[in-house]
């Protein structure tokens, strides 16, 4: 029987999970990521009635850490976490907690080697390093209980972030195979930032293999790396420049030779292999059926990505019994594509079919980006692409720092103090600008961020009157200020804004479900929303857009369905 009585608190900016580990025969308890806000870490413990006796951290970041000091003064109990993940813990400007503004370095008292097994609250604990994430990433399994806490090393549906300083998307996959290989199938994962219900490992589910591309003088190596990664996303892939011995579930080959190029594809397990070749004139072999012109002198490199594209396509398909509805489009916008062939005089069936053909893109998506490309055709057909120029003028800070966030932004509650050295650097950056481009045509203002209407009134009139004084704003296509957040929008912030030549404003919900917009930190409600809109109607603005997130944790059909809706009665409500 167990004797695990396990609780979460989310705690912190962007919303993580702290877990609190109460062994249900002696009291004692664990705290799992005590990442902010001690008073309620405090407060879950007298709640749980719990004796705590250690501090599990997952990994350094500042999201996870920031109330580990108070925490362990107050208990006077150890720290544990990963040898690897030292030194971040110990720097503030690595670790992050310095960005926003309570520089925290941790020392921990137990360094924790990978596949340690030590005892504390009474359980028997196993330390997995999991790297991917950061360097010294772990997770923690307790196998009398089946659980595993995973931190941001497993997230619902996909993996913690692998953008920041020590991360990595291959060291990831492998931890991912790590636990796929070294856990019971039926294992249940708790992980940071989504709700507390349990992932379970099944073996099987979650199709890893080890994917290796040799690449010959690396022509197309982005190309084709993103191609078959689409076809096996999730999984380890690694770039070679030379052969080696090392046992890949599957190998790619992109050769080049006299005559054009070989493509190899080499499946170990299923033990399948398939070749297909292109030429400078022609794309063919067992991949491919079709001739792929590659004639033209003047664009032959193109001519032979497209072409090994094409095959490449054709293989994968086979191969994996996939197709993708944008078919071979990898690191293109296809409506610049489709707008392209617009703007050349091209018949819009003919882009739907140069789309199908050339690039293999699905029926319903090719008519998306020719219908997409026809709409912005006719907004911007009054822009000046030969001697105009857009001006961005961005605020970096919010409310708080949402989930999903990758912009440069900083909390207003740590920063504020910096906000006016920051406008006053901002103008003179603006006088600059101006003088610059003097001899161009301004077509359009866009002010961004962040979150703008973190400014006060006179910080904006300051703002927006430094930009009417510098710059022609009388006869712009369209002067946007995104107002975004509907928590930071007042009614005297929108009079503030009405009195210079604003065209449009934003008011963002990205979602009108309440239990998504907790999840992903927007610290507003669905009716902050609604009254934020109707203010802006009132206060005189007739151009107000609305930003919406499709794929936020959580969110099926039903609920995307539900925020259309929402934002639909809004507008007819007014």
């Amino acid at each position: 029987m167990s004797k695990l009585e396990m609780q979460q608190c989310v705690l912190g900016q962007v919303f993580t999970n702290c877990y609190f580990l109460k062994n249900k025969e002696t009291g004692e308890m664990l705290i799992v990521d005590p990442g902010d806000y001690a008073e309620k870490v405090f407060q879950k413990v007298n709640t749980m009635q719990g004796k705590p006796v250690g501090i599990l951290l997952t990994h350094g970041h500042f999201d996870h850490i920031m109330a580990v000091k108070e925490v362990k003064e107050k208990y006077q109990v150890p720290v544990y976490a990963c040898r690897q993940e030292e030194a971040m813990l110990a720097e503030p400007t690595v670790n992050m907690t310095a960005v926003y503004g309570r520089a925290c370095s941790i020392n921990p008292d137990v360094l924790l080697d990978d596949g340690q097994i030590f005892a504390a609250a009474g359980f028997s604990i196993q330390m997995l390093h999991t790297p991917g994430h950061t360097k010294g990433s772990c997770c923690y399994y307790i196998k009398d209980e089946d659980v595993l806490f995973s931190g941001d090393t497993l997230f619902c549906g996909s993996v913690g972030r692998t953008d920041f300083p020590g991360g990595s998307s291959t060291e990831i996959v492998r931890s991912l195979h790590k636990l796929v290989d070294t856990l019971p199938e039926d294992t249940e994962v708790f992980r940071d930032m989504i709700h507390l219900q349990p992932l379970v490992m099944k073996r099987g589910i979650i199709h890893l293999y080890r994917i290796g591309i040799l690449f010959q003088n690396r022509d197309f190596e982005h190309d084709v790396y993103e191609l078959i990664k689409a076809f096996y996303p999730g999984n380890e892939i690694t770039s070679l420049y030379e052969e080696d011995g090392a046992d890949y579930d599957i190998r790619f080959r992109v050769l080049r030779d006299e005559g054009g190029y070989a493509i190899s594809y080499d499946n170990g397990i299923d033990k399948q292999t398939v070749h297909g070749a292109v030429t400078e004139g022609q794309s063919s072999g067992e991949a491919s059926d079709a001739l792929i012109s590659c004639d033209d002198a003047h664009d032959t490199r193109r001519q032979n990505k497209d072409a090994i594209k094409y095959a490449l396509y054709q293989m994968l398909s086979r191969a994996t019994g996939k197709s993708l509805p944008w078919g071979n489009l990898t690191g293109i916008r296809p409506v610049k594509m489709a707008m392209g062939m617009l703007e050349s005089g091209m018949k819009n069936t003919d882009i739907a079919r140069y789309m199908r053909e050339q690039y293999l893109v699905s029926p319903e998506k090719t008519a998306l980006a020719v219908t997409i490309a026809n709409r912005e055709r006719d907004i911007l057909k009054n822009i000046d692409y030969e001697n105009g120029y857009s001006l961005y003028v961005g605020i970096p800070f919010c409310p708080s720092i949402c989930l999903y966030c990758s912009f440069s932004s900083y909390p207003l509650e740590r920063w504020r103090k910096y906000v006016e050295d920051y406008l006053d650097a901002l103008i003179k950056e603006i006088q600059a600008v101006s003088r610059m481009m003097k001899n161009r045509k301004l077509d359009t203002v866009y002010i961004g961020g962040g979150t703008p209407t973190t400014l006060e009134p006179d910080q904006l009139r300051r703002l927006l009157s430094a930009i009417t004084e510098y710059f022609p704003c009388e006869e712009l296509e369209e002067f946007t200020v995104e107002a975004g957040r509907p928590d930071s929008i007042t009614l005297e912030k929108l009079q503030a804004i009405r009195e210079f030549p604003v065209t449009r404003i934003s008011v963002n919900p990205q979602t009108m479900n309440q239990e998504t917009l907790d999840i992903i930190g927007r610290r507003h409600t669905v009716e902050q929303t609604k009254n934020a809109f109707y203010m802006a109607r009132e206060a005189g603005f007739d151009n107000i857009n609305m930003d919406l997130i499709v794929g936020l944790p959580g969110e099926d059909i039903t609920k995307v369905q539900h925020t259309l809706d929402e934002v639909k009665a809004s507008g007819r409500t007014v």
